[in-house]
Parts: structure tokens; C-alpha cells; sequence
């Protein structure tokens, strides 16, 4: 067998020290929580576990601070309880500075993906304490992107979202605020509906149609729009007062498997979906 040579030795070196950077990044950021709980409370003034820790490639830590009231949703966990935002104030022009704020407090990462990842993690944990739950939804970027299939263009993803600190702050802003925009276009959509409903089944198809027509229309029906499309849904249901467990009966009888990533849906098929749950709405209501 022949010795390697010191060039070959440093590289492998190298290679090993980054191999156990990221192994260190993946138990960090474990999306299931699988090491986070088992791990000892560390003696550094934070109170919390070091699973929830990454090491930057400057020493410094990142943190990501669980909220009191629990981890964060993904966007289409939240109910409407958590989305319906017209009672809760919102001021566009101070959110540059309050994001700005946050970055500042939380530090910006150097490169890594899973680190950046984790440090846009905290960011709307920041966001969700100052605004609300709702605000976790700013990630949620049309097509491919770090949560696929949702409303919002001003957002990609981490490898493309996140570039210098002053851009990346534009980013989130225009993200957050174009959220919010989508959060109170369907408390409108909402609201011209669901005063007139009922056990209307002609009520129901129009309003069923229009919904999924103008999530399809926000998403640009790119990868995974069906998840927003079933959300609100989800969400419609809600604030019409149907129990959880028949609004996932309902929907999954009028949606399952019909609509597909990157194609629009058929008229026809979106008047069939429409007429699916507005009859079975109806009947739970006679």
C-alpha cells in the first residue's frame, strides 16, 4: 500500500473536517426534531439544547429560539384562525426596517445552505413574534423553491434568495409583504361568499371554482400548486364553520388526484371538483 502524500493527506483532512461540518448541520437542523429532544440543556445562557446549534465557518453560533407556543408551521398547517389577518394591524412601510432589524439581531450566515437554512428559520421566528403565526407564510415562493407550490414571487429559495445582506433584507420584505397582500386577498374572496351560502349548491360551485382558479392563477400552476389550492380550500371550509375532520373528507373527495404540477386544469374539471364538494357541502346542511 503507498503512503499517501501530504497533499493527498491535507486533502483528505479537509474533506473529513467538512463531511463532519455537515453532519454536525444535519443533527442542527433536523427538520423532525429527532435529536433536539434528547439532547442535554448546554450551560451557555441560552437554556436551550445544542442540537438546535450550528457552528458557522467564523465560530460563531447560530441559534434558532423555539417559540413559546411551540415550533413553527409550514404555511399550509396554519388554520385560518392563524391567517385571518384583517383584525390584526399591518404597516408595509416599517416591515424593511423591522426585517432589517432581525438580521441584524440574528447575525447573517456565511455560506451553506443548511446554515442559511437554519438562519431564515429564525428569522420567522422573529417574524412570527412581532406579526403573528401568519407570518411564517413568506417562504411559501411559486414553483421550486424552499417551500414549493405557493403564492409567493418575491421569494425563491436559499440558494438564490440569499446574496448579500442588504438584498437578502429587500427579499424578505417584498416576500413578507406580498404575503400579507394574499392573506387579505382571500379574507375578501372570503367574505363576498360565505354570507350567502348556506345549503346554496349553486352558491358553493361558484365559489369553489373561483377559488381554485385564483390560487391557480397566484401560483401560475408551477410545481405543487395543488397543496395552496387544497389549503385554502382548507381554509374556506374553516371559516365557514365545517368541523376539521369533514373538511379533509370533503376535500379529498372533490380534489384528490386531479389536479397535477405545471398543468392547468380543464375548465370542465375545475366545474367537476366545484360541483363535488358544493353537493356534499349541501347535503351536510339540509
Amino acid at each position: 500500500m503507498t503512503a499517501p502524500t501530504p497533499e493527498e493527506t491535507l486533502s483528505r483532512l479537509a474533506d473529513a473536517v467538512v463531511a463532519w461540518h455537515q453532519l454536525l448541520v444535519e443533527l442542527a437542523t433536523d427538520a423532525r426534531g429527532r435529536f433536539a429532544a434528547a439532547a442535554p440543556a448546554e450551560v451557555d445562557g441560552t437554556g436551550g439544547p445544542p442540537a438546535w446549534r450550528a457552528v458557522r465557518g467564523d465560530i460563531q453560533v447560530i441559534r434558532y429560539t423555539v417559540p413559546p407556543d411551540g415550533p413553527l408551521p409550514y404555511p399550509w398547517q396554519l388554520s385560518w384562525a392563524d391567517t385571518d389577518v384583517q383584525d390584526r394591524p399591518f404597516d408595509p412601510d416599517t416591515v424593511r426596517a423591522v426585517v432589517g432589524d432581525l438580521v441584524a439581531a440574528t447575525g447573517f450566515p456565511g455560506a451553506g445552505r443548511r446554515l442559511r437554512g437554519l438562519w431564515l428559520d429564525s428569522v420567522s421566528s422573529g417574524l412570527a413574534a412581532r406579526y403573528g403565526r401568519w407570518a411564517v407564510g413568506w417562504r411559501w415562493s411559486v414553483g421550486e423553491g424552499d417551500l414549493d407550490g405557493g403564492p409567493v414571487g418575491s421569494w425563491c429559495c436559499v440558494r438564490h434568495s440569499v446574496t448579500t445582506p442588504e438584498a437578502t433584507v429587500a427579499a424578505i420584505s417584498a416576500a413578507l409583504i406580498e404575503w400579507r397582500a394574499w392573506l387579505d386577498d382571500l379574507a375578501e374572496r372570503f367574505d363576498r361568499f360565505l354570507p350567502h351560502l348556506g345549503d346554496d349548491i349553486d352558491g358553493w360551485e361558484r365559489a369553489v371554482a373561483h377559488l381554485v382558479t385564483a390560487v391557480g392563477d397566484r401560483t401560475q400552476y408551477e410545481a405543487g400548486w395543488y397543496g395552496c389550492c387544497t389549503t385554502v380550500l382548507w381554509w374556506f371550509l374553516e371559516a365557514a364553520g365545517i368541523e376539521s375532520a369533514r373538511r379533509g373528507e370533503l376535500i379529498e373527495h372533490a380534489v384528490g388526484g386531479r389536479f397535477r404540477s405545471w398543468v392547468e386544469p380543464k375548465r370542465a374539471v375545475v366545474l367537476s371538483v366545484a360541483e363535488d364538494l358544493a353537493q356534499r357541502v349541501a347535503v351536510d346542511r339540509t
